[in-house]
């Protein structure tokens, strides 16, 4: 949050978001949000949080002070990314990115449920492998010197 009391991980396999109260370290208990949470903004009053949901194709909006849900918002295929207008509002504007070849950036009124559609957007690069296992050469012995 803004005033850095509060931070929101999301859980990609389970669906969830857990709020850490930042001063102690503290995970708070998880809330249920949609399939695949992917990505968090927070208005700048630091009164909302808004979770894209990869799997379900919508953003959820979250009451920070009671990390309450709100009505889910159907954004469009495969959503990963979303940030905060800072200098907006109220009410805040969100844009977020949406993952599918007919997917697109659009933005939310974060007030309401509605979105609005703007242009093509691409899929998020794929996650990078793990670096193969490399393994020492074996240990050359020196031929005697004739």
């Amino acid at each position: 949050t803004p005033d850095g009391t509060k931070a929101y991980v999301t859980n990609y396999w389970s669906g969830t978001v857990t709020p850490i109260t930042v001063a102690t370290n503290t995970a708070g208990t998880a809330i249920t949000v949609g399939t695949n949470p992917y990505s968090v903004a927070i208005t700048p009053d630091g009164t909302n949080a808004y979770v894209t949901n990869y799997g379900s194709g919508t953003v959820t909006p979250i009451t920070v002070a009671t990390n309450t849900v709100g009505t889910a918002i159907t954004v469009g295929s495969f959503p990963y990314g979303v940030s905060m207008a800072p200098d907006q509002g109220p009410p805040a504007a969100l844009a977020v990115i949406t993952g599918a070849a007919a997917g697109s950036p659009g933005n939310l009124d974060a007030t309401g449920s509605t979105g609005t559609t703007a242009m093509p957007a691409h899929r998020p690069p794929p996650r990078v492998p793990p670096p193969p296992t490399l393994t020492p050469p074996p240990a050359v012995t020196p031929s005697p010197s004739p």
